[in-house]
């Protein structure tokens, strides 16, 4: 029964996909990752840190508030590559004509909660 209940621990142990750093444990990260953090996000405040995989390759998924106050998840690969990265966007900095077209196709109703993602260097 020991040795059962040991097997189904390793399983359960090796199962978890997805660890989860401390908040505050920024600099348990390589520095090629937190070099992207800091340069994409100067003076923010990391909530999350969880390993994960984009496209099958590892990355570490960091979700944060920026220094002006927004939300923003990261995607960065384990040699420092930025993979994806979606954050907030304020109507105020959201040029005139994308902001009408984002009211043309969602209305008023929509255009409070709008994120910016960037994947792979390309802006969607």
């Amino acid at each position: 029964m020991t040795k059962l209940f040991l097997f189904l621990s390793c399983i359960c142990i090796t199962g978890a996909s997805n660890l989860v750093y401390a908040a505050a444990d920024v600099t348990a990260l390589p520095a090629a990752v937190q070099a992207v953090i800091e340069r994409e996000f100067a003076g923010a405040n990391i909530s999350e840190i969880d390993d994960g995989e984009f496209d099958d390759i590892p990355v570490y998924e960091i979700e944060g508030t920026s220094a002006d106050g927004m939300d923003f998840e990261l995607e960065i690969g384990k040699d420092g590559k930025l993979y994806q990265k979606d954050e907030k966007v304020r109507l105020q900095d959201i040029p005139p004509a994308v902001l009408a077209a984002i009211k043309q196709h969602v209305g008023d109703s929509g255009s409070a909660d709008i994120k910016r993602m960037t994947e792979y260097g390309k802006v969607y």
